[in-house]
């Protein structure tokens, strides 16, 4: 048993087999050409937060349950919305990576900052995490990061004249 499926069963009380393999990251689409050559890596600047997140944030990358996406999908689009005067220009479109933990479980600590904020388990993983244990939402189907080219950021907006606005519900939310 990874360290990870024993501590959620110990300390959440939380049956083994229904530990999934994977955990998910909320990042912008205009990060994906980075991310597919060189994977996550710590200690690049953050998507979301404020400048009092800088110290907890510091050579970690954050991971979250699939019921966390939600969460720090839509502060991911507050912070977009706040930070670009052109969405889908700018590519500030967040987009959900799937990442499978099997070669990264060791790795993993509590972020405890992070389930308190979003009231599911978070994670943190010190190391950098390859582009073949990640996988982005398409909106319908996981794509390895070789072809996040395929993921259609507009579905995922309401562009008009009076403006551009994030859809609710988003399809890019898995």
């Amino acid at each position: 048993m990874h360290k990870r499926a024993l501590l959620l069963a110990t300390q959440f009380k939380i049956a083994v087999d229904q530990i999934t393999d994977y955990l998910y990251h909320v990042t912008y689409f205009n990060r994906l050409p980075h991310i597919a050559s060189q994977g996550l890596m710590p200690n690049k600047s953050r998507s979301i937060g404020s400048e009092a997140y800088t110290a907890h944030a510091k050579g970690r990358i954050f991971l979250t349950e699939l019921a966390g996406v939600k969460y720090w999908y839509d502060k991911a689009e507050a912070f977009a919305e706040h930070n670009s005067d052109d969405i889908p220009g700018d590519a500030m479109v967040p987009v959900v990576l799937r990442i499978d933990i099997n070669g990264i479980i060791d790795d993993l600590e509590e972020d405890v900052p992070g389930t308190t904020d979003s009231r599911v388990d978070a994670w943190i993983a010190a190391n950098g995490i390859e582009p073949e244990h990640i996988e982005v939402f398409s909106g319908s189907e996981w794509l390895s990061m070789s072809e996040y080219h395929q993921v259609d950021i507009e579905q995922a907006l309401d562009i008009s004249d009076d403006g551009c606005y994030f859809k609710s519900p988003n399809p890019l939310i898995p």
